[in-house]
């Protein structure tokens, strides 16, 4: 039973038998209150958060990135940082990343440089402030201390016991086709073995700045036109565009309904939202694409009726605006 940073999950496909779930039941039975993980990709990090917040486990993010024949590992100081992880993990998923695309994505990260690529450590101790370099055994440790006193025990970890590593064999199998003993390579990558105190103490000198916090409770929706007020916009279009639709005869019935979804969305904070789906269904229509009548829940919306992005009325046929958004 150890600290560690640096625990790749089943995220990263065919080389871990560690599930985020497992980890966690783990971490609570052995009271650890801190985890890193370290994932080819970031597809596990919300999960990975949010499961750690309930348990009151610090959550340590990092990510694995190629560059050529080498790999390096970046770590989030703070939600900054994780939002440049998430731009540089988008990069590397569509292509091979540069080390200019990593400079400019440089703010609120630590560098890691595994030993055996520390000849990288001149070219990124110019581009990040922290820059670390990990070692996994006394030789790299002091042969590391040589280059810089910034220096953390990292070995990927991918199981929890020693005698799990075998099974890792056959993920490796599964995902290069070619039978292949991997063991001697694993025998420190499980999670229960025991560490030094100096090693731990490397990895709380790292991680003692790292602090993530990701917010829930903002809104991303673009604003649609920062020149106008959005929700005054839409409720002219919406009133103009119903009495187009009704040809000017608007009952009672649809004065009161469009009022209230225009209110709950106003409330509800989709105004924006609905403005840019109006946008872009209008230049469909204009530039001959084609659109269909509406589909699912929002066809029970006034409001989308009567800025064209949908054709059905929903008071003719009955339908519920809750089924759409429902405060």
């Amino acid at each position: 039973m150890s600290l560690s940073i640096s625990i790749k999950t089943d995220y990263s496909l065919l080389q871990s038998l560690i599930k985020i779930p497992d980890l966690i039941e783990y971490a609570t039975s052995n009271k650890i209150n801190t985890l890193g993980i370290l994932d080819d990709n970031l597809f596990s990090s919300i999960h990975f958060y949010k499961i750690c917040s309930i348990n009151n486990i610090k959550p340590i993010i990092g990510l694995k990135v190629y560059l050529g024949d080498s790999y390096i590992y970046l770590y989030a100081k703070d939600y900054e940082g994780f939002q440049n992880l998430i731009k540089i993990n988008t990069l590397k998923q569509k292509d091979h990343i540069s080390f200019v695309d990593l400079q400019s994505l440089n703010k609120s990260i630590k560098v890691v440089i595994p030993y055996k690529y520390n000849y990288l450590y001149e070219q990124f101790v110019n581009m990040y402030k922290e820059v670390y370099i990990a070692y996994a055994n006394e030789y790299e440790k002091t042969n590391s201390l040589l280059i810089t006193s910034n220096i953390v025990y990292i070995v990927e970890v991918v199981c929890f016991k020693a005698t799990d590593i075998k099974y890792i064999n056959y993920l490796r199998e599964i995902d290069t086709g070619e039978k292949k003993d991997y063991e001697d390579s694993l025998q420190d990558s499980y999670l229960e073995k025991t560490i030094s105190d100096s090693d731990i103490e490397s990895i709380n000198n790292f991680i003692k700045d790292i602090n993530i916090v990701i917010p829930y409770n903002k809104r991303y929706i673009p604003v649609y036109d920062k020149k106008k007020d959005s929700y005054e916009y839409l409720s002219n279009l919406a009133i103009k565009g119903l009495k187009k639709r009704l040809n000017d005869n608007v009952t009672q019935i649809y004065k009161d309904r469009l009022l209230k979804e225009l209110n709950i969305i106003n409330n509800m904070g989709f105004v924006d939202y609905f403005l840019i789906v109006y946008d872009y269904v209008k230049y469909a229509k204009t530039h001959d694409i084609l659109v269909g009548p509406g589909r699912g829940s929002a066809a029970g919306s006034l409001v989308s009726y009567s800025i064209g992005i949908t054709n059905v009325d929903p008071i003719k046929y009955d339908l519920l605006f809750e089924r759409f958004l429902n405060p």
